[in-house]
């Protein structure tokens, strides 16, 4: 996914922190399984997480036996997310930008925020972050409803205006995904910051109530 140009909003979650920490979904041992084997990780390889939030990847990392270095530039996020993951993470509250650290870490992962990073660092500082043969892994969610019917609606009555974002295509949704990870995978290449690039799609399944789906939309 190629960087947001309106990045002015990216500290914007942090005013609604509460309902961020309820609505975004933890990321499954699936999911944990398949970077830690693309990342070629181990336990206790020590690993620096951009935009933690409140966790939604961190505790899957540390349940995996990984040392968690983890940003989070959001003062009520940050604190939701010490309070969730105690002394086993060192929680950082600066942006990637800002920043310090010299690493080497195994691996840098990002879920749902790297695109909020300023690419004109982001690629080059993950990279020099990162020790011989480490990876930068990248993570996004992309929900759809089940029901194609109801999506189609909510995009013609819900989803206009600012919230075209969240309008998804239920005849072309893999279509649709195409076309986003071809845009972020070729500003990635033109960093010449990383080689050999490459991405997969995980389909998983969320029951959420319509109060959890509009917790999940707020968030």
């Amino acid at each position: 996914m190629r960087a947001n140009i309106s990045r002015e909003r990216r500290l914007a979650f942090d005013s609604v922190a509460e309902i961020y920490d309820l609505g975004r979904p933890r990321f499954s041992t699936v999911v944990i399984d398949h970077l830690t084997e693309d990342a070629q990780l181990n336990p206790g390889d020590v690993i620096l997480e951009i935009g933690a939030g409140t966790g939604q990847l961190t505790e899957g990392l540390v349940a995996a036996g990984f040392g968690v270095t983890a940003l989070e530039p959001g003062a009520r996020l940050a604190a939701r997310l010490r309070a969730r993951v105690g002394e086993q993470v060192q929680v950082v509250e600066v942006s990637f930008e800002a920043f310090e650290g010299a690493g080497p870490y195994r691996a840098v992962t990002s879920a749902n925020a790297f695109h909020w990073v300023d690419p004109a660092v982001s690629y080059a500082k993950a990279a020099a972050v990162l020790g011989d043969g480490g990876h930068l892994a990248l993570i996004w969610n992309f929900p759809i409803l089940r029901d194609g019917s109801l999506q189609a609606r909510l995009n013609a009555e819900a989803f206009t205006g600012r919230l075209k974002d969240f309008a998804r295509d239920p005849t072309d949704y893999r279509g649709q995904l195409e076309t986003l990870l071809i845009a972020g995978r070729e500003e990635l290449d033109a960093s010449g910051a990383f080689q050999d690039t490459f991405w997969r799609l995980l389909d998983d399944t969320l029951q959420l109530s319509r109060e959890g789906y509009v917790d999940l939309l707020n968030s």
